[in-house]
């Protein structure tokens, strides 16, 4: 799961791509939460559709604060793989319900979370890909 605006910085774009070894071995979805921006979110879309990934990429659209928890809760990890990030509180939400994170190794996450993250180059996709992989595939990491 993201959580997040539809913006080049926040990485959607790579994230994408990392999704798609993962969804060619794995039933997992890529859910991506946040307000929709008319500059960039078709083309998200656009990339999902070009991998053959629309049916496993679902935008969610904005979700309040009473859902949040309740979407974090049945994630399987929430990635924030930022180009830089000034907080990052979806981080700490997430760790919060007891969800693992997927975090950069840039701006404040690493601070944020310590060592209860996996920590990725956001500007590597493989990096990104590897520790979606490692979450979906071994039960004593995710929890």
């Amino acid at each position: 799961m993201y959580v997040g605006r539809h913006v080049p910085y926040k990485n959607l774009k790579r994230l994408i791509s990392a999704f798609q070894p993962v969804a060619e071995k794995t039933n997992a979805e890529l859910w991506i939460a946040g307000p929709e921006d008319a500059r960039y979110t078709p083309q998200y879309r656009q990339q999902a559709k070009e991998l053959g990934l629309a049916a496993r990429i679902r935008f969610i659209g904005y979700v309040g604060d009473s859902q949040l928890p309740i979407l974090m809760n049945q994630a399987i990890a929430l990635v924030m793989a930022t180009l830089w990030e000034g907080f990052g509180l979806p981080a700490l939400e997430a760790m919060a319900c007891g969800t693992p994170v997927i975090a950069s190794k840039t701006g404040s996450l690493p601070e944020l979370t310590g060592d209860a993250a996996l920590m990725v180059d956001p500007y590597r996709v493989d990096e990104i890909s590897a520790a979606l992989q490692a979450v979906v595939s071994d039960p004593m990491l995710w929890q």
